[in-house]
């Protein structure tokens, strides 16, 4: 909204012609007004795109929140398939030590 009156009030500026009885004091005047409207249309764009990269920033900022939780769920889970992994190989060898001893009993 800002930028749009900045270049509304800067293209006026620019379309009317300065009349031929201004002073030449008036005529500063009026190029420091033209120039104020130049640099309130480049505000009003630099706090535009700052708006945007703020947007960007936390965007980036919550993905990277979100990799880190997924960093960790994922570390999480590796750990929980390392005990089922030695659950079961730890079940394996009970399984082993009890067939060979039924097979003793049955000798």
């Amino acid at each position: 909204k800002g930028r749009e009156v900045a270049q509304s009030t800067l293209q006026s500026l620019q379309e009317a012609p300065p009349p031929a009885e201004m002073s030449s004091l008036e005529q500063a005047v009026e190029q420091h007004r033209v120039e104020i409207a130049d640099y309130q249309a480049e505000l009003a764009a630099a706090k535009d795109r700052l708006g945007q990269v703020e947007k960007q920033l936390l965007q980036s900022a919550g993905e990277a929140s979100e990799w880190r939780a997924l960093q960790e769920r994922v570390a999480k889970a590796e750990e929980r398939c390392e005990q089922q992994e030695a659950l079961a190989a730890e079940l394996r060898t009970k399984e082993a030590a009890t067939r060979a001893l039924e097979a003793e009993v049955q000798t």
